[in-house]
């Protein structure tokens, strides 16, 4: 029906992944030995999902999809010998197996408006979520499935925008505007493991993350291009009690700080240009430019 067009799927995963690692410490540590480390996960995740298109007039269409995934992971911690290298780091050899699973919904929600052939406004909501994993590897985590598991993180987003062109599509202006809630947003963090720091993935209470983007495509000559882009970003955790600061060692209170590997502003200029060389092709010359402001680098959680 022309009011009216979907589609239908299914998506099926099924991954093993082994990692084994092997110790050697010598006698300068007065625990010279060795020891062995294996970790198996084994990942399968059957999904169904449906997008349709609903055009309610010529100018307006309302969009949409669903989808429902079930995802199980299990893992499988085993040492190869116990030694002194397993009891000076307070290693359990015991093997560990921990599973985890997610049984989710994610939608979404839209509607577009073409006010002119060359301008497209937009609006849409959508929540979906990122399946938890493991922290493989870990040998100095005590065996607590708290350790080594992460949990599911959730997402709910709005955006809303416009898509434009100009000039016989010669220039192409693109805004948007986000605002993103995050539930249970997974982190990289340092971890002191036995006085051993050890980057692990970590779950944050809450954090909200929003902006706006902006692109300009420019198109003077045939065949020269010029991009330019933009973007504002305020990301900061509305609730993080249990984070972990590596330099003092010591949990703290993160709310209210900055995401870590988020500037606020970022900028990117480039210029792509066409040279024709007769029969033998086109020489292409590519030049871009790109800025991030000042931020936070990964281990910084503390904003220090």
């Amino acid at each position: 029906h022309e009011k009216f067009d979907y589609v239908l799927g299914a998506y099926f995963f099924d991954q093993t992944f082994d990692l084994v690692e092997d110790f050697f410490i010598g006698d300068d540590l007065g625990i010279s030995g060795s020891t062995s480390h294996s970790d198996t996960i084994d990942i399968r995740s059957y999904a169904t999902f449906a997008h349709f298109n609903i055009h309610l007039t010529d100018k307006f269409t309302m969009f949409g999809g669903v989808r429902y995934t079930d995802e199980t992971q299990k893992l499988r911690k085993e040492f190869g010998n116990e030694s002194p290298i397993t009891g000076a780091f307070g290693i359990d050899p015991t093997p560990i197996n921990v599973d985890i699973s997610a049984n989710e919904p994610s939608w979404a929600v839209g509607l577009r408006h073409k006010t002119t052939d060359d301008i497209m406004l937009y609006g849409s909501v959508s929540r979906g979520f990122k399946a938890g994993g493991f922290n493989s590897g870990l040998v100095f985590l005590e065996s607590s499935p708290d350790n080594l598991s992460v949990n599911p993180e959730f997402v709910t987003s709005y955006e809303f925008g416009a898509k434009t062109s100009w000039l016989d599509d010669r220039v192409r202006l693109n805004l948007a505007a986000f605002y993103l809630e995050y539930e249970d947003l997974q982190v990289s963090t340092l971890k002191f493991i036995n006085g051993i720091p050890v980057a692990v993935f970590d779950n944050a209470a809450e954090l909200t993350s929003k902006g706006a983007e902006f692109e300009l495509a420019f198109r003077p000559i045939s065949d020269l291009s010029l991009n330019v882009g933009v973007g504002y970003l305020d990301a900061t955790f509305d609730k993080f009690e249990n984070a972990n600061d590596p330099i003092a060692d010591l949990t703290i209170d993160a709310s209210g700080n900055r995401n870590v590997l988020s500037p606020k502003w970022s900028i990117n200029v480039s210029a792509d240009h066409e040279f024709p060389l007769a029969n033998l092709g086109v020489l292409v010359s590519h030049v871009d430019y790109s800025y991030r402001a000042e931020y936070y680098p990964q281990s910084a959680i503390h904003n220090n």
